[in-house]
């Protein structure tokens, strides 16, 4: 239905560029509503780990989407933004902050099923997906929205550095392959009298081989033996 929709703006916009956006916009901005609704991420987001991280990216990238939307609803009697800032903001926010987010999410779990190789999820990942929500917001918002060109200049700058970062990391995490799992205890711990493991629990001196325990019983039943 969203993806009708979306076709049916475009082919207005042939017609008309201003309603054509205006509608573009709508559609983008109800298929926002309808991701954010239906989408686990806003329970997943108090997760731990890979899943937390996919929730993260996936309600960033909505975030994006619905900012692209609201300017497409704003345009001007031209239609699509031919501003430089508005442009520039529509397109960066659908392409990186959008597209990119959606594919920071799930490409551990996507790309080991269309490359064939391991992807495992590490820490390490929220790294390039920070720093690239940091970049639009410094290009969008600082640069766009204001005008500083130094914003707009270091905004992209830092959204090349995260789209750099986030393919060394995911090659990075394919070459290491799976983390090794934690040892859950040392070569010492003490599991307690009894425990599984030790030889030397209350009681047990006789059924678990132990001389010394053997030699005693044997005494103590000689003793006896010599006293009656």
């Amino acid at each position: 239905m969203h993806a009708w929709t979306v076709a049916g703006a475009l082919l207005v916009g042939l017609a008309d560029a201003r309603l054509g956006a205006i509608a573009l916009g709508a559609a983008l901005l109800a298929l926002t509503a309808w991701l954010v609704r239906h989408d686990v991420a806003r329970r997943t987001i108090r997760a731990r780990g890979a899943t937390r991280y996919m929730a993260a990216c996936m309600l960033g990238g909505y975030v994006w989407l619905a900012l692209a939307s609201t300017l497409l609803l704003l345009s001007g009697p031209s239609g699509f933004p031919v501003a430089q800032p508005a442009y520039d903001a529509v397109t960066h926010a659908i392409l990186l902050g959008f597209t990119m987010s959606m594919i920071m999410a799930h490409a551990t779990t996507i790309l080991p099923a269309i490359l064939h190789i391991s992807l495992p999820y590490r820490p390490v990942f929220w790294v390039p997906a920070a720093l690239l929500h940091t970049s639009l917001v410094v290009r969008i918002w600082l640069g766009d929205g204001l005008g500083l060109q130094w914003a707009f200049v270091w905004g992209g700058a830092l959204g090349v550095a995260a789209l750099v970062l986030f393919l060394l990391t995911a090659v990075g995490s394919a070459i290491a392959g799976p983390p090794k799992p934690r040892a859950r205890g040392g070569a010492g711990q003490d599991h307690g009298p009894g425990a599984p493991g030790d030889p030397a629990g209350p009681g047990d001196a006789n059924s678990t081989g132990d001389p010394a325990g053997s030699s005693a019983a044997a005494g103590s039943a000689a003793e006896g033996a010599d006293r009656a």
